[in-house]
């Protein structure tokens, strides 16, 4: 897929599915790696042993089923401001929104231009089902503290999450 580009938003109707690559991995502290992530998945989904069917029998491999809007341009360095942006702008126009990521540094700048877009109506937060073995509530790692293992801790200092629900942690 392609680069993001704004002007591809005005083609989103509120309900619409749309899809946003996050290629960030720079805030990793052990391996690069997770910036690959959102063309990797794009070609799983494409795969031609696999169907794009839901359980529920919604075929997402339906031309129009989503708009993919491709990945933002950052060369595997999060900028937290264009990912909030993109996000506001997207969720503004009432689409339902996927993103790709690459490493867990993304999550909070989603989780601030979901804000940044509902405002008022988002309440006291998205309460989050957070898969990991990692709990990402760090207040710093290693002197950073938008890390991949802060997120969930400048989240909810901002009361961007609600409830914060964590499988998996060892």
């Amino acid at each position: 897929m392609g680069t993001f580009d704004p002007a591809r938003t005005g083609v989103l109707e509120t309900g619409a599915l749309a899809v946003l690559g996050i290629p960030a991995d720079d805030r990793s502290s052990y391996l690069r790696g997770a910036a690959a992530a959102p063309g990797e998945i794009r070609e799983a989904l494409f795969c031609p042993s696999t169907n794009l069917a839901a359980e529920d029998g919604f075929d997402l491999g339906v031309p129009g089923a989503w708009k993919d809007l491709g990945d933002l341009e950052l060369g595997g360095i999060l900028d937290a401001a264009a990912v909030e942006s993109a996000v506001s702008g997207i969720l503004g126009r009432g689409a339902r929104l996927v993103c790709l990521g690459g490493d867990h540094s993304v999550t909070y700048p989603v989780l601030r231009g979901r804000a940044d877009a509902l405002g008022a109506s988002a309440g006291r937060g998205i309460d989050v089902l957070h898969l990991d073995a990692h709990n990402d509530l760090y207040d710093e790692f290693e002197g950073d503290r938008l890390s991949h293992a802060c997120p969930f801790a400048r989240a909810c200092e901002e009361g961007l999450v609600g409830q914060l629900v964590q499988v998996g942690i060892r």
